[in-house]
């Protein structure tokens, strides 16, 4: 263990907890000392860490998105509730054997199903059964592993019994 790793670590940004003190935290990408240099700039310090990549990168680079550092290329990707939405459908299933498929693989999946009312039917309008796509979330450190993993799946190919 360095004299900067410390078990029990708290972060001050967003007070996620942090077993061995890194350089950032994982949690919200907030430096713990300015040691790193952007990973685009090499001249530039960084001003954080990209919580999806887990690149440094300055201000130019990357920002603040709500409480996660993010950079450019990540800034756009919906996150909901420390997660990161890798998957949407409105096909009631397909969402649900996407889930399945990276469980199988070995991935930290989270399904967020809104596709289905938990009212009976004849107690909804149909126009008020939906509320949304089903979504598959990923943890942050997941995210591009699983973006890869997805991206080998060729269309019509099977996913835990269904089809891509």
């Amino acid at each position: 263990m360095t004299e900067n790793q410390q078990p029990g670590t708290t972060c001050s940004g967003c007070g996620g907890e942090v077993e061995n003190k890194p350089a950032f935290c994982p949690h919200c990408g907030g430096l713990f000392d300015g040691t790193l240099s952007c990973c685009n700039h090499p001249g530039e310090e960084a001003d954080g860490v990209c919580v999806i990549c887990r690149r440094p990168y300055c201000s130019d680079c990357a920002t603040w998105v709500g409480q996660f550092y993010l950079c450019d290329r990540h800034a756009e990707y919906e996150i909901l509730e420390g997660m990161v939405q890798i998957f949407s459908s409105t096909d009631a299933g397909a969402a649900e054997k996407t889930f399945r498929s990276l469980e199988e693989a070995g991935f930290h999946p989270f399904l967020v199903i809104r596709s289905r009312s938990s009212a009976p039917l004849p107690a909804r309008p149909p126009s008020a059964q939906r509320s949304g796509p089903d979504l598959v979330l990923a943890p942050f450190c997941e995210v591009i592993d699983v973006e890869k993993f997805l991206a080998g799946l060729q269309p019509g190919q099977k996913v835990d019994g269904g089809i891509r």
